[in-house]
């Protein structure tokens, strides 16, 4: 009967030594030292002091999702351009059918079993609930943490189990949305450009103020957006410009959550008396993060002017 090799071992120690010490070490080109402070290999060249150290897992910080607007009552964080998440210096992998959320019997400010509230700015945080990814809304904003084997990953200030991965604004029924007109739901992972436009003006509007006033007297000339403060936006107003007296001027502006106006004055020239003319101004730049409320605004420097205009730009979510 023959008997069953049992398996040998050699035990292999490579040249080892503290972070410091790698800083200054040049070892002979294709040597592999052990840098024993971070856990690491480290190659060398003969040539660069400190060698080149190789990346550990836990080093890398993943982008591998995108928060998803699903319906009035529902959100989801899927895979997108791969699938692993890292928290607290942990990583995890998504799963595939993506993690949900609903606007009730949620997290919220780390409670469990709350509701959303009406017209309300919320961070989305991900976190390991007893070996479960389960989502986190909250009102306390972010940073980037600075945690060995966590750094760089997007946190929510103060407490590194929490990783960002959105932001929402709910809407006056405290629920979810994504229309063209209001844009509240953004991914703080593979962002994505995205059309925003006014619903359109219900019927023309007039005014004989030569001050900017809002030229919709409700909100379905506005434009809403949560907005990141490191994305910069594209807007523009554009339609037609009737005026009741020859020779005044009709100007077009955006304003941003008032009527101040946050753009050069749109005036394609001057009116004749009831003959229409286009009018139309722009804007670009890095707004604020969170909330962005976008008004027509509209003045005249005589007579009635009546607008038919419209809102729309280029955000990225």
């Amino acid at each position: 009967m023959r008997t069953a090799k049992k398996m040998t071992a050699t035990q292999i120690q490579f040249r080892r030594g503290s972070a410091a010490q790698m800083a200054t070490f040049t070892g002979a080109q294709g040597e592999v030292v052990v840098d024993t402070t971070n856990n690491r290999v480290v190659v060398q060249d003969g040539a660069t002091a400190g060698g080149w150290p190789s990346a550990r897992v836990i080093d890398l910080a993943p982008a591998c999702g995108r928060l998803k607007y699903v319906s009035a009552t529902q959100i989801t964080f899927a895979p997108y351009n791969g699938g692993i998440v890292k928290i607290a210096g942990a990583l995890y992998a998504v799963p595939s059918a993506g993690i949900t959320a609903a606007n009730t019997s949620v997290y919220v400010n780390g409670t469990a079993s709350q509701n959303l509230a009406a017209s309300m700015l919320y961070y989305v945080y991900l976190f390991n609930n007893s070996g479960t990814l389960t989502v986190n809304f909250s009102t306390t904003g972010h940073t980037t943490d600075t945690t060995a084997g966590n750094v760089g990953t997007e946190i929510e200030s103060g407490n590194n189990t929490y990783t960002l991965i959105g932001m929402v604004y709910t809407n006056t029924s405290a629920q979810f949305s994504d229309a063209s007109a209001f844009r509240g739901v953004a991914s703080w992972f593979n962002r994505r450009n995205r059309d925003l436009q006014s619903a359109g003006l219900s019927a023309a509007q007039t005014t004989s103020v030569n001050a900017f006033v809002e030229v919709s007297s409700s909100s379905s000339g506005r434009a809403l957006a949560v907005l990141w403060g490191d994305e910069g936006v594209f807007l523009q107003i554009f339609g037609q410009v009737v005026n009741t007296s020859t020779g005044q001027t009709d100007y077009v502006n955006i304003g941003d959550g008032s009527t101040t106006a946050i753009t050069a004055n749109g005036a394609e020239g001057m009116a004749l008396a009831n003959v229409g003319y286009q009018d139309m101004t722009t804007y670009s730049g890095t707004p604020s993060e969170g909330l962005h409320q976008y008004y027509q605004l509209a003045c005249v420097t005589g007579g009635t002017g009546t607008f038919y205009t419209q809102l729309s730009g280029l955000i990225r979510q």
